[in-house]
């Protein structure tokens, strides 16, 4: 893949397999669950999704043990073995149930669950692939060197408090910290005021609504994450 193909392709299986030769095995397992947690809401059809969700979260880093979310998964199963009538009549609880199974699947990639591809789940839920694995990777081609002053008290409370949350309304605030601390790195500063840093990619998340999920590249930065 070129620099300009990661920058406006929309074909999200070329993007994955590229990515699958980048990603750490934290950045991979982010992957899976970042879908999921941007289909929250829709996932409160049962309890037992969005606990997945979280496990998913608390794998990649370390703080549940892949035996746990193996048996999160056999959970899993065995529930939508029971309702799968029930599953495949609904399809928002089928792109749920799709997307709450990826989060605890332990291979490092999953396509597909009841003929759900996982581009059209995210689709579904007004996310676009492409535009996750962008938050996530930035821009692979053009590596970022992070000066280690940059990482303030200031700019690191933020990102942390972001992480930990969910909640990524605060980029803007982020970029504020880290230009104070003397950043003026142009593809920081836009990804974190949700300017569009990448090409045209039909459905990329541009302006105040744009996509940010855990893994994000430039909150991982400040943190010290890969």
């Amino acid at each position: 893949m070129t620099e300009e193909e990661w920058l406006t392709t929309n074909d999200a299986q070329r993007l994955l397999s590229f990515v699958k030769g980048i990603a750490t095995l934290r950045k991979a397992r982010l992957l899976r669950v970042a879908p999921a947690r941007l289909n929250w809401t829709e996932s409160a059809s049962y309890e037992q999704y969005q606990f997945a969700i979280e496990a998913g979260e608390k794998h990649a880093d370390g703080e549940v043990s892949d035996e746990k979310l193996q048996q999160l998964s056999g959970e899993m199963y065995r529930t939508i073995s029971t309702r799968v009538r029930e599953i495949n009549s609904n399809s928002s609880l089928k792109i749920a149930t799709f997307l709450s199974l990826a989060a605890v699947q332990n291979s490092r990639m999953i396509s597909s669950f009841s003929g759900v591809s996982w581009n059209e789940a995210i689709r579904h839920i007004g996310g676009d692939l492409p535009t996750i694995l962008h938050c996530l990777f930035g821009n692979p081609f053009r590596p970022v060197a992070f000066d280690p002053r940059w990482r303030t008290d200031t700019a690191v409370g933020i990102a942390q408090q972001m992480y930990d949350a969910r909640d990524f309304n605060a980029m803007p605030i982020l970029a504020d910290a880290l230009q104070d601390a003397g950043c003026e790195h142009t593809d920081i500063l836009n990804h974190c005021r949700n300017n569009q840093e990448f090409g045209p990619v039909s459905g990329a998340s541009s302006g105040p609504n744009a996509t940010h999920v855990r893994g994000c590249w430039v909150v991982d930065l400040v943190l010290g994450k890969s």
